[in-house]
């Protein structure tokens, strides 16, 4: 799978959206709209936009159980889409990213 642009990261959420639960769509929908061009949004902003009531190391929970179950209905459902994060927690929210992966179909 390769980073999804926004135009394609949007386009693939639309195929796994009826398999989403309405709180996850609305997290989703959220994170979509924070995605620069080429497909990535800062830790910081998307926990903070998400989350912004919780605590870090519970703000990061959340944001994992949503990637969960971003997996768990693309995998039901044969649709190639999964929420990344950049692997190393050291670097700091600010220096880490959140990206789709996915199957590219259509074109912008």
């Amino acid at each position: 799978m390769s980073i999804l642009t926004k135009y394609f990261a949007d386009s693939a959420f639309v195929r796994l959206k009826p398999h989403l639960k309405d709180g996850a769509i609305r997290l989703v929908e959220q994170v979509l709209g924070l995605l620069d061009a080429d497909g990535k949004a800062g830790v910081d902003q998307v926990l903070a936009a998400l989350f912004p009531m919780a605590q870090t190391a519970s703000a990061n929970a959340q944001l994992s159980r949503l990637r969960s179950e971003i997996k768990r209905a693309a995998g039901d459902h044969d649709i190639p889409l999964q929420l990344n994060i950049t692997k190393d927690k050291r670097a700091g929210a600010k220096n880490r990213w959140v990206w789709f992966d996915g199957g590219i179909t259509g074109s912008p």
